[in-house]
């Protein structure tokens, strides 16, 4: 009997003579050939260098970019060096690992004998370095389906490969079982979307996805029977794809009285697959934002969860750089991504990969640059694709390894980075980090340094994302550049200076995280909170007509909790006097006051805690016989569950009386207080208290010689959730000894 032919091994039977060589002599291609099908795989590079480096020796043009364009157009040259980089990055063992098997080899000498397969896997985000798993994953795909001869599922192939054996969802992907508890396999994953997709069950945008994008769509760290679930029983127009989260129950508790935080809260995970399940039992909002993003890739829609401060969001790319917020955000903690945990780099990967036909190029150049490791090859490379992070990294270290890199070096590396990823501030200074402090400051003048600071913060202002972002910007970037500027006398007008550009452009977030920050900071100390508070006055009005009211109104809601956070009464009466026109009027009461010197309108109040409908422009009248308001809340760990507000004095008193008057609306919110005073601010001693609180209280103490500097007032009515008061008038006359 005719034995027959292995069909697997038709392709290197069929190309092994011309394997990656189409612009090799013969006798080089055959020898090389023979090299590979014997598994030498280090003599084979041998080979490979050796016929890139006489191809590049016969070019002479010392121009880079003439060079380049010479090169890329002779045949088999960008293919050749694309195989190159595909031994470097796997590594000469792990293809020689491979290449050991009938099956590999087989597979191999197609994968590699196609440049444009190549290119897929090597130019489309992250590569598995190292490691032989990505291209097993590509050659078990290969051996099950000759499918991925069909350019649509080579770029679904390669996308899977490359998600499954790369962070931060490899380990995700593979502790995920199926119903029958095996492991979700890479292949399955192909499978099931290219049975999707044969079957129209999946929507028209997938067709034009690239395979950078693909990423996004077969990363679901999900058993196939959930997906397939959500393509069964929801099936909405995907102009409705941010509303699928609610499909759920939003619950933080089942019907059996489980908390969601333990196991027991789907109790039927065993009988239904994971989408089911929350659909019959909901949760909160992980549950509700993953069953959002998941049915959106289970319609081959790229998505990704969003972790947030005590929240989880998610967002659905509806079309190349469009990522649709869902339950909140658009920013947070993608939950894949092409590098740190932040949505900062998926911006930033869309608009890399956006302009693909720049990455390809700029990849190309890195290629050779790192065959030849001149300089000059890798910033032509930049050049190609400034948005090309990865690669900046790797330049940066290379510079930084390089004793020849020096002022001027470093300062183009930087003025770079400023013009060409002004939009993508986050990386921005993700990279500058790697080198500022301890390569390119040290060389800079104080003028130099300040000037590059506040270009700097201006970029990063004029370039703001929509909503809430996790960076804590004057952590990383400000605190740093206050200690090399060092003086500091300084370091209140300079943070004038960073806050008025972010007041300029109307950065609220950041604006908020400034104040913050230089609280904690520079408020420590007298001198400093007398700097800091009025830098916050100078940068408004160093805005000028720049800031609209909206933007001021901010500024100063932050800057006098700010005040009342530091304990700083002359920043709060400053703050407060410079924000009076924002301070709507309360209505008007004509309080009844006892004798004695007013002494609380030279002083602060702080609240035990916040919510949405405090106003702090109006918090400086409450301690007047104008009146203003405070809106209150419990501090979150008060075991009494008592909302406080506590009035600083400017200096201690001897107290004659207090006047309180109750908001002119719901004033059954507070019907009993409680008073007290202290000369410490720790130990309070009782003063009064009251159980009938109507419109005002007239409160007369001038016989009973109470000394205070603090006085502190509770909301001690049941149930009440929230305080609010119109007045805390407090009178006396200052210590003298």
């Amino acid at each position: 009997m005719r034995k027959c032919i292995d069909w697997r091994l038709l392709p290197m039977l069929g190309t092994l003579a011309l394997l990656f060589f189409q612009g090799l002599e013969s006798v080089h291609a055959e020898s090389a050939a023979a090299l590979f099908a014997r598994g030498d795989i280090p003599a084979y590079k041998v080979a490979l260098d050796a016929w890139l480096d006489s191809t590049e020796r016969a070019v002479s043009d010392t121009d880079a970019a003439a060079r380049w364009q010479k090169l890329s157009a002779m045949p088999g040259y960008l293919h050749t060096l694309a195989q190159a980089e595909l031994l470097r990055v796997t590594g000469l063992e792990n293809i020689a690992k491979l290449a050991a098997t009938q099956d590999g080899r087989a597979f191999l000498s197609t994968f590699m004998a196609d440049p444009a397969w190549l290119e897929l896997y090597l130019v489309s985000g992250p590569v598995p370095e190292n490691t032989p798993d990505g291209l097993a994953t590509l050659r078990d795909i290969w051996l099950a389906d000759r499918a991925p001869d069909t350019m649509k599922y080579r770029h679904l192939a390669t996308a899977v490969a490359l998600v499954f054996n790369t962070d931060p969802q490899k380990k995700r992907l593979h502790d995920v079982t199926t119903r029958d508890r095996n492991p979700l396999t890479p292949l399955a994953r192909y499978q099931f979307f290219k049975a999707s997709h044969k079957a129209g069950k999946l929507k028209p945008l997938f067709d034009k996805l690239a395979t950078w994008e693909l990423r996004w769509v077969v990363s679901a760290p999900v058993e196939n029977e959930a997906l397939a679930w959500l393509q069964d029983h929801v099936n909405v127009p995907l102009a409705e794809y941010d509303g699928i989260c609610w499909i759920p129950r939003y619950r933080g508790v089942n019907d059996f009285g489980n908390t969601v935080q333990g196991p027991l809260f789907y109790p039927a995970r065993s009988q239904l697959n994971w989408a089911e399940d929350t659909a019959a039992h909901g949760g909160v909002c992980g549950a509700l934002s993953t069953f959002g993003a998941y049915n959106a890739m289970a319609h081959g829609v790229p998505a990704t969860t969003k972790g947030q401060p005590g929240h989880c969001a998610h967002a659905i790319r509806i079309a190349p750089g469009h990522w649709v917020p869902c339950f909140g955000g658009p920013d947070g903690g993608a939950a894949y991504h092409f590098g740190p945990d932040t949505f900062a780099y998926v911006w930033q990967a869309d608009d890399a990969f956006g302009d693909f036909a720049a990455m390809r190029r700029s990849t190309q150049l890195a290629w050779r640059a790192r065959r030849t490791q001149a300089r000059g090859d890798f910033t032509a490379a930049l050049a190609a694709q400034p948005l090309n992070h990865p690669l900046w990294q790797e330049y940066i270290g290379r510079c930084q390894a390089d004793p020849t890199c020096g002022k001027d070096d470093w300062k183009k590396i930087a003025d770079e980075l400023l013009r060409s990823m002004a939009k993508h501030p986050r990386p921005l200074c993700d990279l500058l980090a790697m080198f500022d402090e301890k390569n390119l400051w040290p060389m800079l003048s104080m003028e130099e340094k300040t000037a590059f600071f506040l270009k700097l913060h201006e970029m990063i202002a004029t370039h703001q994302r929509p909503g809430w972002t996790p960076w804590e910007m004057p952590r990383d970037v400000l605190a740093k550049q206050l200690k090399s500027l060092g003086d500091a006398d300084q370091s209140g007008p300079f943070f004038g200076q960073v806050l008025a550009a972010y007041v300029r452009h109307g950065h609220e977030f950041f604006i908020g995280k400034l104040i913050d920050w230089g609280t904690e900071k520079l408020a420590k100390s007298r001198a400093g909170r007398e700097q800091f508070f009025a830098a916050i006055t100078a940068a408004l009005g160093e805005a000028g007509g720049a800031a609209d009211d909206k933007i001021r109104r901010k500024v100063f809601e932050s800057a006098i909790r700010a005040t009342e956070e530091a304990r700083s009464v002359a920043g709060f009466q400053m703050l407060s006097a410079a924000a009076q026109k924002f301070a709507a009027p309360e209505g008007k009461l004509k309080l009844e006051s006892p004798r004695g010197r007013l002494v609380s309108s030279e002083g602060l109040l702080y609240l035990s805690g916040f919510d949405g409908y405090d106003p702090p422009l109006q918090h400086r009248g409450v301690l007047t016989e104008d009146g203003g308001l405070f809106h209150g809340q419990p501090a979150k760990d008060d075991k009494d569950g008592h909302a406080w507000v506590v009035v600083q004095l400017r200096d201690e008193c001897v107290l004659s009386g207090l006047a309180l008057g109750n908001r002119l609306s719901n004033q059954q919110r507070c019907k009993s207080l409680r008073i007290s005073t202290s000369t410490d601010e720790k130990t309070w001693k009782p003063l009064a208290e009251i159980g009938d609180f109507k419109q005002q209280h007239k409160l007369d103490v001038s016989d009973k010689a109470v000394r205070a500097r603090w006085v502190k007032i509770e909301n001690t009515t049941p149930q009440s959730d929230a305080f609010h008061l119109r007045n805390i008038c407090i009178y006396g006359k200052e210590v003298k000894d």
